[in-house]
């Protein structure tokens, strides 16, 4: 497990832009995090933007701050998880991608989100394995069942043991350069 940042009040970068300029979205919704998180001992290395609202300017902003930024995002109408490139980073090129693109996996298995069925996310981790790409899976709570978001036990076992199973190597993003 590693510790990051993720906003004060988990305001949509795009949505704060509309009004304020990227130093005042900075001193607003990152600092106080950021200062409270190092408070309580934590050092983060990386923001996960919420909503995966993000822009170019907020990006160069927060690279100044953080070693890497997450965003998420959804396949390409017509295309599989495993056929979005961007999803997919060479392993040693990470360092150069401030920003990586992860893919949400709450509710994976259950039939609710046609990309987040165990074909689709074993499909993408083969393919890590195959072209020694990195790619980032995240959810928020582990849980039985809601409410919001959450990936229940069973579920995150399943994807686990296919990691096991396929060698894939676990990196937080700590451990990334």
């Amino acid at each position: 497990h590693a510790i990051g940042c993720h906003s004060w009040r988990h305001r949509r970068a795009v949505d704060v832009l509309k009004e304020h300029a990227v130093p005042e979205y900075v001193a607003m919704e990152v600092a106080p995090a950021l200062a409270k998180l190092r408070e309580q001992g934590f050092a983060p290395t990386s923001y996960a933007y919420p909503s995966s609202s993000r822009t170019a300017a907020t990006d160069a902003a927060l690279l100044k701050l953080f070693r890497h930024l997450r965003a998420g995002g959804a396949p390409a109408k017509g295309k599989t998880f495993a056929e979005r490139d961007g999803f997919f980073v060479k392993g040693r090129e990470v360092s150069t991608h401030g920003c990586l693109l992860g893919k949400g996996i709450d509710r994976a298995g259950e039939g609710v989100h046609p990309d987040r069925t165990f074909p689709e996310l074993f499909a993408a981790m083969q393919r890590a394995i195959d072209r020694h790409e990195l790619v980032v899976f995240y959810a928020h709570n582990i849980s039985d069942r809601g409410p919001g978001h959450y990936l229940t036990p069973p579920a995150l076992e399943k994807i686990l043991a296919k990691a096991k199973e396929l060698g894939l190597a676990f990196y937080t993003y700590d451990d990334l350069p």
